[in-house]
């Protein structure tokens, strides 16, 4: 349509009319063209009659009558300003038609009732109205058109007329009179359509108008769906069925009948169709989504979803659908009882829309598994001729079918490849995978009965190369002995065979002879000789009366001959008798006989099919007792997988549980948190100044130390001096030890200083020789590089046990299945399970317990380690038992104590020389020792600054004055306090928890 003008042009527009595209103008109706539209709507509806006959008793009125408008009325139709708008002009048309056919009230007042209502849904409305009081009159039919309305309404893709009339006397309990159902029909020629013999509204401003008039809220929707579905479910499976139920029930949220009408076998021979194929597998996509119980209806598979639809529906569910079509299968065996061949067909197509399923990704929204089931060799799934998925040479995937029946021409029918299917991608296939593992035996089954003959037949027939022929047919016993012998026949004379002749008489035979005598003629012509005739009459008479007397003998031949007839005849006729009936005895004998070896050989191929058929069967049987539906070791291990999984999902839920707790925790002392972390971030930086300083001034005390006399140097030195100055005179003595005095007085001072520092570092570490101290603290890095590898090399030799331990496992597990395999009692295998079920339970308890002791010894090892390098103890062996190093600490810890006592006895009988505050000084340890001897204590640990009792208390505070206050500890403040006590008591809770499941597993066996 072409844009308003003064409106801004849209670029799409300006570019369609670049190119010179169409458009329409769209804008209201003008004048002449309502006045022609009324004019053309007049004159093709003129002489139309209406089609309702009326009557008396009609409420709707009188006699049917044409459509009359004159010119004013027309005029003040078109002048109306709602007539511009065209389904105004179209709607009050047809309903001043309807009126004038349907109601008594005349055109002026229906114009004027018509062009009252301001737009087109006012006016539908009022049109309603009238509709409504044309229809039911009376208060026996009141509420028909609004519930035939209604269910147009909630139609799919409309109803046809036997649908309208059969859920409308659903809802009411009633029939509907004939002459409404006439009335509604002229109602609904106006207002709707038919498409392929289904009405639905012509307009959306109907649909529309019906909601608000007669629905109005989306409860009334949905029971009006319900209404509909409970008429289209009791129909039997049909196309018009399958069109319309699920529609409703997917509308009223009815998911569990609509996955019974999914699932029904009757339905789904017509679901699997070209025709309903791809609805089909949207509706299975939509019930099989794990995201469905998690979000609200908000789409429909079969049609639109809308506002006036939402009422509170359930969610949409996600089924098994493997689940769903097994419990199918086994209701349609129970009430059907079909043959196994119909059953199997059934299977094959369920599992072709399975692998449908799988070829179109839709497993992967139902999030399935991995098939945890056995899986079925190809090779007995094809020597049972079941379909199964192979991989061809160039990885993909395809469908093998085995072929048993004869589609040649005389040629050897052998198995073509398969073609490639190239429409399958990498997917799952699940839902196959499981169904046909479950529903193998049934199209084994099918194959061991008449397929399996056909296809031995076949074989046969090919592998003797004369198929169709005779001897073909005799090899393959299609020529019994029945068809080999031949019925006697009877001939018309009544002979029991052809080739058998009665006995004959056989008659004297006389040889004729000539009675009469030939005349003798003259020699000449010329006269007769009478003697001679008379003679010769006499000798004819005499030859005739002889002639006569053999006729005569013969005559009295005959009729001997004839009496000998006929008593043979009555002798025949008896003996006819007795052969008949015999004939009759033999002929019903061989007919029995016949049947007879019929049967026989009926039975002689019973026998063999079923022996076949017995045979198959127990292939079937032992195939699947090869593969159980039910696998012992399988049900095994789901439940041990399912108690572990139990339990990871509450230490789970305890760790989340803690885990909110510390968030809780910290976001109620967050303020208080962050204060402390700042502080402890202060207090850290100073600590880490100071140590620097301290490692410093350690360096330089260090570097000075070296470069000092030693103790036998100093007293070498003096002691020759002493040598020298004896030999000098007693004069001069007195003034050498003044001048000497005060120099050994200061070596003196730093030799106590450095026996003092050497008592202490043998108290602390049992090291008797500072050079061997200063070697061992200068070695730590090369001892923690040395831990590290014997780590690394502990951690794996630790995966290797854990691999060889999964090793064995999986040994263990194919040595179970091949002794089940071989035909092990189940009692015995149930038994021998259950015990290594135990022995496996017992031997992780104790690989947990020995694990734990391991560790608990190492990290004993390595804090005794660490004690006797603190200590200066000598390295160990590797090989030293914890309870001989506890032992050598123990006496090592006994000598250093009696070696102090010692030396604070030796203290308090020399006692200490007092000296001046000035000059007072640390005489125990310096600072660098201090920070030197931090490096072998604990990270926990705290060196002490002093150690009281060896310094007297005047000295004390001099040293005191003159470095200053000393750096005092921080102490936590009240809420630091509670913090800890509160991670102390979470910490104490979740060891009691670990100790209550340790007890509940050491309980598990017992039970």
């Amino acid at each position: 349509a072409e844009p308003p003008e003064g409106s801004r042009l849209h670029r799409t527009w300006t570019e369609l009319k670049r190119r010179r595209c169409p458009f329409l103008r769209m804008k209201p109706l003008e004048m002449d063209v309502r006045h022609s539209i009324i004019e053309s709507f007049i004159d093709k509806f003129h002489n139309s009659v209406a089609a309702v006959p009326q009557t008396g008793d009609d409420p709707t009125g009188g006699e049917g009558s044409k459509l009359e408008i004159n010119s004013a009325q027309r005029f003040r139709i078109a002048t109306a300003n709602s007539s511009s708008q065209p389904m105004f002009l179209r709607t009050i048309l047809y309903a001043l038609r309807l009126g004038v056919e349907m109601s008594p009230v005349s055109v002026d007042e229906q114009i004027d009732l018509y062009l009252s209502a301001g737009s087109p849904a006012d006016l539908i409305s009022k049109i309603f109205d009238l509709c409504s009081d044309y229809v039911e009159g009376s208060g026996e039919r009141k509420g028909i058109l609004s519930r035939v309305l209604s269910v147009l309404y909630a139609s799919r893709h409309g109803l046809s007329d036997e649908e309208i009339w059969g859920s409308v006397e659903m809802a009411m309990g009633s029939e509907i009179p004939e002459e409404s159902k006439v009335c509604i029909q002229r109602i609904l020629k106006d207002l709707t359509m038919c498409v392929d013999g289904l009405r639905m509204f012509s307009h959306e401003d109907y649909q529309r108008a019906v909601y608000l008039e007669y629905i109005r809220t989306p409860d009334l929707n949905i029971r009006l769906h319900l209404l509909m579905a409970r008429y289209f479910g009791r129909l039997e499976p049909c196309d018009r069925k399958l069109d319309s139920l699920p529609y409703h029930l997917e509308v009223s949220g009815s998911w569990s009948k609509l996955k019974g009408a999914l699932v029904s076998v009757e339905m789904f021979r017509l679901w699997w169709t070209p025709k309903h194929k791809n609805e089909f597998m949207s509706l299975w996509a939509s019930l099989t989504n794990c995201d469905n119980p998690k979000l609200p209806i908000r789409k429909l598979v079969t049609g639109e979803f809308d506002n006036t639809m939402r009422c509170n529906q359930p969610s949409r569910p996600c089924y098994d659908i493997v689940e769903e079509y097994v419990r199918s299968c086994d209701e349609y065996k129970f009430v059907h009882d079909p043959s196994a061949e119909e059953l199997s067909e059934v299977i094959l197509k369920v599992a072709d829309f399975m692998l449908e399923l799988a070829t179109l990704s839709i497993e992967e929204q139902a999030d399935v598994p991995q098939f945890i089931h056995p899986a079925i060799p190809n090779e007995d799934l094809e020597s049972l001729g079941v379909p199964y998925l192979d991989t061809d040479d160039e990885g993909r995937s395809v469908l093998r079918e085995p072929i048993f029946q004869f589609q040649g021409n005389g040629k050897t029918a052998v198995e073509p490849p398969a073609a490639t299917n190239e429409e399958i991608p990498v997917c799952s296939t699940y839902f196959y995978h499981r169904w046909m593992w479950i529903q193998f035996p049934w199209v084994a089954l099918s194959n061991c009965g008449a397929n399996f003959q056909k296809g031995i037949e076949y074989c046969q027939s090919q592998n003797k190369g004369y198929a169709g022929s005779k001897v073909g047919k005799m090899d393959s016993n299609k020529i019994t002995v029945k068809s080999l012998t031949k019925k006697p026949s009877v001939t018309s004379s009544g002979r029991g065979f052809p080739e058998e002749r009665l006995p004959r008489l056989k008659p004297k035979v006389f040889a004729k002879r000539a009675h009469t005598t030939p005349l003798t003629r003259p020699k000449d012509d010329t006269g007769v000789n009478e003697d001679m005739v008379e003679k010769q009459w006499e000798e004819k008479v005499l030859g005739l009366r002889a002639e006569i007397a053999d006729h005569r003998h013969e005559l009295d031949q005959f009729k001997q001959q004839r009496a000998a007839m006929e008593r043979s005849i009555v002798k025949l006729t008896d003996e006819l008798g007795d052969m008949q009936k015999m004939h009759f005895g033999s002929a019903m004998l061989e007919e029995k006989r016949d049947m007879i070896l019929a049967k026989i050989d009926q039975t002689e191929q019973n026998t063999r099919n079923g022996q076949e058929l017995h045979k198959n069967y127990m292939s079937v049987y032992l195939m699947c007792q090869r593969h159980p539906a039910h696998a012992q070791a399988l049900i095994d291990e789901l439940e041990a997988k399912l108690s572990l999984d139990t339990g990871f999902i509450q230490q789970c839920r305890a760790s989340l549980r803690a885990k909110e707790f510390e968030a809780h925790m910290s976001r109620a002392a967050q303020e208080e948190m962050q204060k402390a972390i700042e502080e402890t971030n202060l207090l850290q930086h100073d600590l880490t100044t100071h140590r620097h300083r301290q490692l410093e001034n350690l360096r330089k005390v260090s570097e000075q130390e070296l470069a000092r006399p030693t103790k036998e140097m100093v007293l070498s030195e003096i002691h020759q001096e002493n040598k020298t100055k004896q030999a000098r005179g007693r004069k001069k003595a007195n003034d050498r030890k003044a001048l000497q005095g005060p120099d050994s007085q200061a070596q003196m001072q730093l030799i106590a200083k450095w026996e003092e520092w050497q008592a202490v570092i043998q108290q602390r570490t049992g090291i008797n020789e500072p050079e061997q101290f200063f070697k061992k603290f200068e070695n730590q890095e090369d001892l923690e590089q040395q831990m590290m590898s014997m780590r690394s090399s502990s951690d794996v030799r630790h995966r290797e046990l854990l691999q060889l331990t999964d090793r064995v496992l999986h040994e263990l597990e194919e040595a179970r299945y091949e002794a089940q395999a071989a035909g092990m009692n189940f009692g015995e295998v149930r038994k021998k399970q259950e015990t290594l079920s135990k022995n496996d339970f017992t031997r992780k308890h104790k690989k947990e317990s020995a694990e734990a002791m391991e560790r608990l010894s190492q990290a004993a090892l390595s804090g005794l380690k660490h004690v006797c390098e603190t200590l200066g103890m000598p390295p160990m062996d590797p090989d030293t038992q914890i309870a001989d190093l506890i032992n050598s600490v123990d006496s090592l810890l006994d000598t250093l104590l009696e070696e102090k006592d010692r030396a604070q006895q030796k203290t308090a009988i020399e006692g200490i020389p007092r000296r001046e505050p000035h000059k007072v000084e640390k005489s125990h340890r310096a600072s660098e020792l201090n920070a030197a001897l931090v490096h072998y204590e604990t990270p926990k640990q705290r060196v002490a600054n002093r150690l009281h009792g060896r310094v007297p208390l005047a000295a004390e505070a001099a040293e005191l004055a003159l470095q200053g206050p000393e750096d005092v500890e921080v102490e936590f403040d009240s809420s630091q306090r509670e913090s800890v006590k509160g991670l102390a008591m979470k910490s104490l809770k979740e060891e009691k928890r670990r100790l209550a499941r340790v007890n509940a597993k050491k309980e598990m066996p017992q039970d």
